[in-house]
């Protein structure tokens, strides 16, 4: 289908190569009318001529017609898909999101019971004196950080 034989189907309906399906199909219908052999007494054999090349220049346009709304219908579906995988992407993140929040929620409830657990019970000697220990480093190195000397001299060490 070239663009020759799209301008003589237009030509021989009478119509310009911008018109409309709707346009395309009017000027088809009256031309079928005025060739069509049991109207036209004078010379059938010459109007059924005509008729067969008005209906193939309306099959022509038609396909035409049809294939590009075939291919408007074909990007509009691509888009809607585009948009669904995207909105499912969107929503799987979203999802993903929301179980790593949950799961550090659980983390967080299992870390508090496992110190409420180990606070629960009294200490034993060993373990209060490592407590102790532990609060004394502590204590030790808050207050090295808060002096303005070194922490340690070289004399220290010697």
């Amino acid at each position: 289908m070239s663009y020759q034989d799209r301008k003589a189907a237009f030509d021989l309906l009478g119509i310009s190569q911008d018109s409309s399906e709707a346009e395309i199909r009017s000027a088809w219908r009256s031309l079928v009318r005025s060739y069509h052999p049991d109207l036209a007494k004078s010379d059938p054999e010459a109007a059924n001529a005509k008729l067969a090349q008005i209906n193939a220049a309306f099959d022509l346009l038609d396909t035409v017609q049809d294939m590009q709304k075939q291919a408007r219908e074909d990007e509009a579906r691509a888009r809607q898909q585009q948009e669904a995988i995207r909105q499912a992407n969107e929503a799987a993140k979203a999802a993903q999101e929301e179980a790593e929040r949950l799961q550090a929620e659980e983390d967080a409830k299992a870390a508090r019971a496992v110190i409420v657990a180990r606070t629960a019970r009294p200490l034993n000697s060993s373990e209060l004196m490592a407590l102790r220990a532990a609060q004394m480093s502590f204590e030790k190195s808050q207050s090295i950080l808060s002096s303005s000397k070194p922490a340690y001299t070289r004399k220290e060490f010697a």
